[in-house]
């Protein structure tokens, strides 16, 4: 006899996968098989704000990348350099502002994408690690890029000019007490005073 269970399969028509519960992925058959490439974007989870020089880190979630399928990308005024972790794997993209002017880059562009190895992108601004363009923009990078210690330096300078620069509102100098002030007394305590001392002699 045979037995019929659940076993919870995943049928991707797009990219013509099955998807087992254990997360094995099998071809489904097809007499003409079409071209599965990856194509991964990178996108920010936020918007981002970058001055004229500063950059940001943004995270790719895709823990199974490598050389061979990163690919950086270009703008007019921004840059992008893959980062690595120890066992290079591509883990973040380091985006650059390398123009004069602020950049706002949203949630919905692509810094880099993950593509597979051969399947390249032959659209203008995208370059992959190792080529001769995109050590370009690691030199483009070094030399619009402040660095942490120069940041500082700046923070301090700024802090020192703005200590020695005059108040805003100009305030009155007075000269140091030579003697105690006595308060004055109020002119109606007097007359009661010496109203009593009147009467007391008086009596005597």
């Amino acid at each position: 006899m045979n037995f019929m269970h659940s076993a919870g399969v995943r049928l991707c028509i797009r990219e013509g996968l099955v998807k087992l519960p254990d997360e094995e992925t099998v071809v489904m058959y097809d007499d003409n098989p079409k071209s599965r490439r990856m194509e991964l974007p990178v996108c920010p989870e936020e918007s981002i704000h970058l001055r004229p020089g500063q950059d940001a880190i943004v995270r790719i979630r895709y823990g199974q990348s490598n050389l061979q399928l990163d690919m950086g990308w270009e703008r007019k005024n921004w840059v992008t350099k893959i980062l690595y972790s120890a066992r290079s794997w591509a883990t973040a993209v380091k985006v650059v502002n390398v123009s004069d002017q602020n950049v706002r880059i949203d949630t919905r562009t692509a810094v880099a994408r993950i593509v597979e190895y051969g399947q390249f992108l032959g659209q203008p601004g995208f370059v992959r690690p190792g080529q001769a363009r995109y050590e370009e923009w690691q030199q483009l990078i070094h030399e619009r890029t402040v660095s942490r210690q120069a940041r500082m330096r700046a923070e301090q300078l700024g802090q020192i000019l703005r200590e020695v620069e005059p108040p805003c509102t100009q305030t009155q100098r007075y000269q140091l007490p030579t003697k105690l002030l006595v308060r004055p007394q109020p002119q109606a305590a007097g007359m009661k005073m010496v109203t009593f001392k009147k009467s007391r002699n008086q009596w005597i």
